[in-house]
């Protein structure tokens, strides 16, 4: 890990206004700052904000906040070392490595490895394209209707026939037989080593930073023996509940379209960027993982679930709802028909793009099928029906969506809200899923065109925001009005701040809560005002504003006091801030 003095020679080197503007095209300069589209939520406004002077942005929709190795961190969705490494990248620094030797040996094995991965990767798709002992995956691709861009897009490959093909091409590239069989590019059997992955169609793993980590080989001869699908083993670099298939090809668009789409089969979402729906992702046929949750709600607060519609598809849904509700994930279903998943819907000439434009609420969803499935009129299906239904809802847990559920079922169902309620209870501690009684959900401040309008709060960080824009010529007005602004800010750090704008001092050297304070006013969206009479008029309305307030305030205080009656001072106070008012 690099010291922090080489953190802030990476970041003083490094103009963040350029790095995100790479992210955000839309970025524009306004007053002091740089205004754009957020790049981590939908949004119509700008109120995605770049202090170049600070080093940081701001988001004042999102809340999404800080500087240019936290931006990399977050856009590319990576950890904070790797982020720390592309930020270097881009600086032109060499970062400082760590002097265990071990440290250092495991290292340069990872790397050693994952070329090994990515000159296999490149073997196999040569031999896919142009090779013509590939003509055989290549009918396969047109039968399963992929086109040439698309195996392109994702690097598939072709793996063939002989044992040792692959095995010579990286011996000669100067790896270990050794290694490559513990990294699952070769397999050692009765003193003897092969190639892993023969007469296969190759999906090449790759992380969500680009590296190709692992392989999945599918079958192109069903009459072949061995399993339909073959998978890396895990390795230092790839770890299968860590991962989710086509995240990477998949990342902007997610983040552009504000949710991902999660289905089981790696050909659907090749079939799905065929398709032009490019948001999508694959557990790599496995259960879904928190782990892979985690890592998808770096990208989206959404995800809709398109999975098969065999009954283990189902079972697996309704366990992966709790998973992502527990994560503050919303959750959809997009319902495919008839059809056995993805692939089939678009193979077959369905409309995949209408299917994704029409999510159904999960929960209405299993409501909904589950009626067509049971006899409500008999009361034992009537009753599996329920139960099946409060199993699901006991895995929400926002309350007030569980009791629009219940009352949904209400009407369903011709129960009474009470008895369902105690049922709901039962099922509740039997499954032992988490408490209901979780908090309401946070309030983010959403910037409007106007940040004066929001709230007290807001208006002072425009003051100070304000205050910040000020240049030579309006240095004697702030000084003037210093003792003024003083007495209308809430507490002493607010006045550290204002003592800092008004020196010029480096905010720097203010104190983490001053900081954050400060940089939350140098984000805001404050006009310049190049006319200095504009200037101190709305310098001087927002003062006017403030004290008002302020005044307000302490009218309400004192008709509230119960001493009022008895005691002259205060009513001649009250009488005093009443004119003054007005």
């Amino acid at each position: 890990m690099s010291d922090r003095t080489q953190i802030e020679e990476i970041k003083s080197k490094l103009d963040i206004v350029s790095v995100i503007s790479q992210y955000v095209p839309s970025l524009k300069r306004t007053g002091r700052n740089y205004f754009g589209l957020c790049p981590f939520h939908k949004e119509k406004t700008a109120s995605f904000s770049v202090n170049p002077e600070l080093g940081l942005f701001k988001c004042f929709g999102c809340q999404e906040a800080g500087d240019v190795i936290k931006f990399l961190e977050r856009i590319e969705g990576l950890e904070f070392p790797k982020a720390l490494e592309l930020a270097a990248k881009k600086a032109g620094v060499i970062l400082k490595t760590t002097s265990n030797p071990r440290d250092i040996e495991a290292d340069k094995m990872k790397k050693e490895l994952l070329r090994a991965n990515s000159l296999t990767c490149e073997f196999f798709n040569y031999l896919l394209l142009k090779h013509e002992s590939g003509e055989v995956c290549r009918e396969y691709a047109q039968r399963r209707k992929l086109p040439k861009n698309i195996l392109e897009k994702f690097k598939i490959g072709y793996a063939p026939s002989g044992y040792e093909n692959l095995k010579h091409f990286l011996l000669k590239k100067g790896f270990k037989e050794n290694d490559l069989v513990n990294w699952g590019l070769l397999v050692s059997k009765n003193g003897r080593i092969y190639d892993k992955f023969r007469k296969r169609f190759m999906f090449p793993i790759i992380s969500h930073q680009g590296d190709v980590i692992g392989f999945s080989g599918r079958l192109i001869d069903p009459e072949d023996k061995g399993p339909k699908y073959l998978n890396s083993p895990e390795t230092p670099v790839y770890k299968k509940s860590n991962t989710l298939f086509g995240l990477f090809q998949a990342k902007e668009s997610i983040r552009k379209e504000g949710f991902a789409i999660l289905v089981e089969g790696n050909v659907d979402i090749l079939s799905s960027h065929k398709a032009s729906v490019s948001n999508i992702v694959a557990p790599l046929g496995t259960a879904l993982t928190n782990e892979q949750i985690k890592l998808l709600k770096r990208y989206c607060d959404t995800v809709y679930f398109a999975l098969d519609t065999d009954s283990a598809g189902q079972k697996a849904l309704i366990k992966d709802l709790g998973m992502v509700d527990a994560a503050g994930i919303s959750a959809f279903i997009l319902d495919i028909g008839k059809y056995k998943d993805v692939d089939e819907l678009i193979t077959s000439g369905g409309n995949w793009e209408d299917t994704v434009k029409t999510p159904k609420d999960a929960v209405i969803y299993f409501i909904e099928s589950l009626q067509k499935k049971y006899d409500l009129t008999k009361p034992l299906e009537k009753n599996k029906f329920i139960k099946q239904i409060l199993e699901i809802i006991t895995r929400i847990s926002n309350p007030v969506l569980v009791n629009d559920y219940l009352n949904k079922m209400v009407s369903i169902v011709g129960i009474e809200l009470a008895i369902l309620g105690n049922e709901f209870k039962k099922i509740k501690e039997l499954l032992k899923t988490k408490n209901l009684d979780t908090l309401p959900d946070s309030i983010v401040l959403d910037i409007k065109s106007d940040p004066r309008m929001e709230n007290e709060g807001m208006r002072i960080k425009y003051l100070l925001g304000l205050l910040m824009n000020g240049n030579g010529s309006r240095d004697d007005s702030i000084k003037e009005k210093y003792d003024e602004i003083k007495e209308l800010l809430p507490n002493d750090l607010y006045r550290s701040v204002l003592k800092t704008i008004a020196n010029k001092s480096s905010p720097n050297k203010l104190a983490e809560e001053e900081f954050k304070i400060y940089s939350d006013c140098a984000l805001l969206p404050v006009e310049t005002f190049e006319d200095e009479d504009i200037f101190h008029h709305e310098l001087n309305s927002v003062i006017l504003r403030l004290k008002k307030e302020k005044i307000k305030k302490e009218i309400e205080e004192l008709r509230n006091d119960s001493e009022l009656d008895l005691n002259p001072e205060k009513q001649e106070r009250l009488q005093h801030l009443t004119k003054e008012l007005l």
